[in-house]
């Protein structure tokens, strides 16, 4: 097989269907954010409820009440926080990165930015967890990991949902150090084919976005450490990783055998 280099988004556009937003969102900021216009400032702990009113999204938040039109959006900054996203009522998960709502069929329509590192650590765990063997884990997040990319940099609103209708993903958590450690291990590989949409020969580049004007000189969230695009996409696995090794039932990208038949084969 062929060395596949490819030009690589560093994000990925997720749409959180499964949260079930209606027409009110409440959620919790950790870190520090800030409005895409950069006039309104939000500090850790700030609580924020969102609802539509008329064709309008208005936000509620510290007793003040604006009209922020059919849309807005969240920008994450450079903070000294060790948890810098948000929590949205009813779900345990951080949502790391920028945050866009629109209306959408009289709801509204929560759309996260990530980095696709960061979105992984919210999808291993779910698509298969800390009870499988790191091996296998590995082996899912390459998989996962190479199916984003293919999906990054749509024409649409989103690029994937969170999900099984592409991959389950739900937020980071605390609980799964197995598969963060998957996740890690593998970063910057994946499986061998084009992991986006143009091929490259030779080189990787990183599409990322550039430094936020509306964190007023904070510059906007940088992922720490090398960027996705810095480390090639490999064919097949890392040394670390059985070629052929299964993955999570969810992902619609399979390899040989289910995740199942691998930790059967390395128990």
């Amino acid at each position: 097989a062929n060395q596949v280099s490819a030009e690589i988004q560093s994000t990925i556009r997720v749409y959180l269907r499964r949260l079930r937003v209606t027409d009110t969102l409440n959620l919790t900021i950790h870190g520090e954010y800030m409005t895409s216009d950069g006039k309104t400032a939000f500090s850790d702990g700030t609580n924020m409820t969102i609802v539509i009113r008329g064709n309008q999204l208005v936000l509620h938040s510290g007793g003040i009440v604006t009209a922020m039109g059919d849309k807005m959006e969240l920008i994450r900054c450079q903070s000294e926080h060790e948890r810098q996203g948000v929590t949205i009522a009813g779900n345990d998960g951080l949502y790391e990165g920028d945050l866009s709502l629109d209306i959408d069929s009289g709801v509204i329509r929560p759309i996260l930015s990530i980095h696709v590192e960061d979105y992984l650590l919210g999808v291993v765990p779910f698509e298969m967890g800390d009870s499988f063997p790191l091996e296998a884990l590995k082996a899912q997040a390459i998989t996962a990991r190479t199916y984003a990319l293919r999906k990054s940099g749509s024409s649409g609103a989103y690029d994937v949902e969170d999900t099984t209708n592409d991959q389950a993903y739900r937020g980071r958590t605390t609980y799964s150090p197995l598969s963060e450690q998957a996740v890690k291990e593998t970063k910057g590989i994946c499986r061998n084919g084009n992991a986006n949409r143009k091929n490259h020969p030779n080189t990787a580049q990183t599409k990322g976005t550039d430094a936020g004007t509306a964190c007023r000189g904070r510059g906007r969230y940088r992922r720490g450490g090398v960027q996705m695009g810095d480390g090639q996409c490999l064919p097949g696995y890392s040394a670390a990783v059985p070629s052929g090794a299964g993955v999570g039932h969810h992902t619609r990208h399979t390899a040989g055998f289910s995740a199942s038949s691998f930790r059967g084969r390395t128990e």
